[in-house]
């Protein structure tokens, strides 16, 4: 059994341990933030994975930060460390891994997970996404025949639904887009 001044002194550090360690990683969130304004997205990267590393509850926040950092900077493996590190919290796990292949620029990696993810979803809403994403990879690889043809795919997916005219609308913006 501890004595009172003993308690006291315990309870003192316990309740002041955790604020010290949040003080500290604010202070080095500020300062990685301060480094990504400067344009030094990579000194910034260290400290998000130092923060990451000491602070669970930070670290999916960090981990999809980090790897628009390092996809950014062309640091592929650094990229798709952290984006494999969330992926089993992540709603859509394939449909991230292509939007991080896409910012990688390996759209054809980007573009064989989404054809393989629309094959085998039976999800209505999933299907016109993943062909709404599929059109976007499709655009930046300079693709503007692919990118038409799944935006017209997600308007057939999209009949009947309540997200019919909007698929329409995607399709006709890119028409006019191309037209121009």
């Amino acid at each position: 059994m501890m004595n009172t001044p003993a308690k006291l002194v315990f309870l003192l550090v316990a309740c002041c341990l955790p604020l010290t360690l949040f003080a500290k990683l604010e202070d080095l969130k500020k300062k990685a933030m301060a480094f990504e304004r400067g344009g030094e997205p990579l000194k910034a990267a260290q400290i998000y994975e130092q923060i990451a590393l000491d602070d669970a509850s930070s670290r999916k926040v960090l981990a999809i930060r980090l790897v628009k950092i390092y996809a950014s900077e062309g640091q592929k493996d650094n990229a798709l460390k952290w984006a494999k590190s969330v992926i089993e919290d992540h709603p859509d796990p394939q449909a991230y891994m292509a939007g991080v292949y896409a910012m990688l620029g390996e759209c054809s990696k980007a573009i064989n997970i989404l054809e393989k993810e629309i094959a085998k979803t039976k999800d209505p809403d999933r299907t016109l996404t993943l062909y709404w994403q599929l059109a976007n990879v499709h655009e930046q690889n300079n693709d503007p025949e692919k990118t038409e043809k799944a935006l017209s795919a997600a308007v057939f997916a999209a009949k009947g639904t309540r997200l019919e005219a909007t698929a329409q609308r995607q399709l006709d913006r890119f028409r006019n887009k191309k037209a121009e």
